[in-house]
């Protein structure tokens, strides 16, 4: 999960390399981030387990508290940006064509 979370987000984010890994970048939608995120955090907890040193049982719960980030989330509460763009944009032509 987080190997391709790292190469379609993290990737194209902090080495925008070409004018398409720039663009790409209005795809993020925040229910993959944060799940990519939480993967990671996964990842981590998994190699500091591996080095004798593990962390809380609760560390996920913890990081999300210090950064004020919910430790659970529902992707139907998230709205997709780009189709409520779109919707937005119709609403807005719809309305000033009922003006003329």
């Amino acid at each position: 999960m987080y190997l391709a979370f790292y190469r379609s987000h993290r990737n194209p984010l902090i080495h925008p390399k070409t004018r398409d890994r720039v663009e790409h970048v209005e795809t993020f939608r925040f229910p993959i981030v944060y799940d990519g995120l939480r993967a990671g955090w996964a990842s981590f907890k998994d190699l500091f387990r591996a080095l004798g040193t593990p962390h809380d049982e609760n560390s996920w719960q913890i990081m999300c508290e210090a950064h004020k980030l919910p430790a659970q989330i529902d992707p139907n509460q998230y709205v997709d940006i780009q189709t409520w763009a779109g919707e937005m944009f119709r609403k807005h032509l719809e309305g000033m064509n009922s003006c003329e």
